[in-house]
């Protein structure tokens, strides 16, 4: 019988979910592309979070806000067919290529990156750069 830390440190608790993008249409059916997008662990998160750094004022630039927005799409967005592959913009290059993209596109994605990652919740009121900003200020314990 497994030990209840075996069980603990065995679960697969990554939050994920589904999303359609219909501003993506794939070219053979013209149906939307369905994204799978899956929460990184705690270590992960703490690595991101310390990423989100901002100036003295507390602000992110239009260049962070946006490169905040490209990496938690290179971490968490997945080919729901293929999870095994890996996050489907994991490559630098392709993260680039998305500051090209849609930036309401991106924005709205990412925004539900946050909300899985726990850097904000659903109903939280904050706009996406504040949310960013709380992220950035880190935790004291």
């Amino acid at each position: 019988m497994a030990s209840l830390k075996d069980i603990i440190l065995t679960a697969d608790d990554l939050s994920q979910r589904t999303v359609d993008v219909p501003e993506w249409p794939h070219p053979d059916t013209g149906q939307p592309v369905r994204l799978l997008l899956k929460a990184p662990s705690l270590r992960r998160r703490n690595q991101l979070q310390a990423s989100f750094t901002t100036d003295d004022t507390g602000k992110l630039t239009a260049e962070q806000y946006n490169r905040i927005a490209v990496t938690l799409l290179g971490e968490m967005v997945f080919d729901p067919d293929d999870i095994e592959a890996g996050p489907l913009f994991a490559d630098p290059a392709d993260r680039d290529a998305l500051l090209d993209k849609s930036g309401a596109v991106c924005w709205r994605i990412s925004e539900e990156c946050m909300v899985l990652a726990g850097f904000k919740t659903v109903d939280d009121s904050d706009s996406p750069e504040e949310a960013l900003v709380d992220a950035g200020k880190g935790y004291s314990w």
